[in-house]
């Protein structure tokens, strides 16, 4: 196998993602899905998981060492934007720096951003999004068994795992 093959297939699966998406409502997560979930240095977070309000409270930022996928920059770039939607669990002390990133690097506006408290929220607030919408959801997200509970309970999302543009 030579890398040239591996690019070949995984531009083939953004294609045909771009393709499945195409008069659907899509729906991606933030954390892990438009970024590479690494926020630090040398570590995931640049504090404790549990100390995210404190350590915002105090001044700091979570996403100051930030990496935006450009994969899926193209790919939202590709999409008609009134179809797309950002539906990201953050706790409250840190949304609007979320949906500020998601702004200036996707072009979403922050009526199309959705903070959920917890991942088992996202399947309420799916349901929200469809019946503002009545169209059918591709639901974009990095955590398997939110993946699962939402086709499971939704008869209207097909779910993508963000491994699905992996060769």
């Amino acid at each position: 196998m030579i890398l040239n093959d591996i690019f070949k297939e995984y531009e083939e699966n953004v294609s045909n993602f771009i393709a499945l998406c195409q008069n659907k409502t899509v729906v991606f997560d933030f954390d892990g899905t438009l970024t590479k979930f690494k926020y630090a240095k040398d570590k995931l977070l640049p504090c404790r998981d549990e100390d995210v309000s404190k350590y915002t409270l105090a001044g700091g930022n979570i996403y100051q060492e930030i990496s935006v996928l450009k994969t899926m920059q193209y790919i939202i770039s590709q999409l008609s934007l009134e179809n797309v939607w950002v539906l990201t669990t953050s706790v409250p002390e840190i949304r609007k720096i979320k949906s500020k990133i998601i702004f200036e690097n996707f072009h979403i506006p922050e009526e199309r951003v959705v903070h959920s408290d917890n991942d088992t929220h996202k399947i309420t607030l799916l349901k929200e999004i469809y019946d503002r919408q009545k169209n059918k959801i591709i639901f974009v997200e990095d955590t398997a068994r939110t993946l699962l509970a939402a086709e499971e309970n939704l008869d209207f999302v097909r779910g993508w795992h963000i491994s699905g543009f992996l060769v």
